[in-house]
């Protein structure tokens, strides 16, 4: 039963959000808003929806922080890792191969950022002796802090003349049309919330069932349902041919999951969400981290050099988020 729960709640996530996906595309695309701008803020934000209901779920119903952590390290992990599997499988190269580094710099460089503060903080924290205003740690603060202004400053540097504006195309002249919009928002946020609420409870009982760990549960099958919403706008830019839009999603994707570290923390009324996290936190981060390097190094690649070894920027992700993994499952498991 637990695993039909399971599948179950994951459907509500998959169908909610692949609708959610689908209809804020066409919201943002109304508003004349840049590729980029729109993978990363409107895109990722909408994507991530099944992120913030599981990792709030996980605190709030599973009462589990290592849950919550874990899937949104997991998740960070996964899309990095299946942006290469789908470009490459469409494509029959990276995607970075027809990118440069300089628009997506700030991006990666706050993953980075982000990521290694999480880190440190909960390194320091092991004991549960630091300050936590409000019972929230330090470094959730700054994570949101952090968030706010890269978004502020892909916003005024993306974001074209006008585009404040609302188009006026002929569809959107008629008002029930822009209201079933709306109304096709909301049903589809609200599949993808309960379907979170409900996965992270379930999540939970697979890692006392199976004795995996809920650290391995959450970066593998939690990760993996909750990214789907992700991995159907990847699939739709790349077939496009919009691949700034496809990685402007995953990376915006990812600096939101860890901005929801914030909203899990504020949730979590026992403590910092950081305190006494253990080791699998760790690998999960450094696996998020060496990725994010991994896929810098390709962006600053010549077209060419990038085409002519694209073969080892697949091994490359598949190797580190593999090894990742089993690592993971070692420590949780063990």
């Amino acid at each position: 039963m637990v695993w039909l729960q399971f599948l179950i709640s994951a459907a509500l996530v998959i169908v909610g959000g692949f609708y959610l996906a689908r209809n804020g595309k066409e919201l943002g695309e109304r508003h004349g808003l840049s590729d980029l701008w729109v993978g990363f803020i409107f895109l990722a934000a909408v994507t991530s929806i099944p992120e913030l209901a599981t990792a709030l779920g996980a605190v709030l119903i599973a009462h589990s922080p290592s849950l919550a952590l874990s899937d949104i390290l997991g998740s960070n992990a996964f899309n990095l890792f299946i942006i290469f599997v789908i470009s490459v499988c469409l494509a029959r190269r990276p995607i970075t191969a027809d990118l440069s580094l300089a628009p997506f710099r700030l991006l990666l460089l706050m993953i980075i950022l982000m990521t290694g503060l999480l880190m440190v903080f909960a390194a320091l924290n092991r004991n549960r002796q630091l300050l936590s205003p409000g019972g929230i740690s330090l470094a959730s603060w700054a994570v949101a802090i952090l968030y706010l202004a890269g978004s502020w400053k892909l916003f005024r540097d993306e974001l074209p003349p006008g585009a404040i504006r609302k188009k006026k195309e002929k569809g959107d002249a008629r008002p029930g049309h822009r209201d079933a919009l709306y109304y096709r928002l909301l049903a589809s946020v609200a599949l993808v919330v309960v379907g979170g609420f409900w996965l992270a409870r379930t999540g939970q009982q697979i890692a006392e069932l199976t004795h995996w760990g809920e650290s391995f549960v959450g970066a593998l099958f939690l990760a993996l349902v909750t990214s789907l919403p992700e991995v159907a706008v990847c699939l739709a830019a790349v077939r496009m041919g919009a691949n700034e839009m496809a990685l402007g999603n995953i990376l915006g994707s990812n600096i939101f999951n860890l901005g929801i570290v914030f909203w899990a923390d504020l949730a979590y009324r026992k403590g910092s969400i950081l305190g006494g996290i253990g080791p699998a936190f760790y690998v999960a981060g450094g696996m998020g981290i060496v990725l994010v390097l991994v896929t810098a190094l390709w962006l600053r690649m010549k077209p060419e050099p990038a085409a002519r070894f694209a073969v080892w920027n697949n091994v490359a992700i598949a190797v580190i988020y593999l090894a990742g993994m089993y690592w993971l499952f070692h420590l949780s498991a063990g």
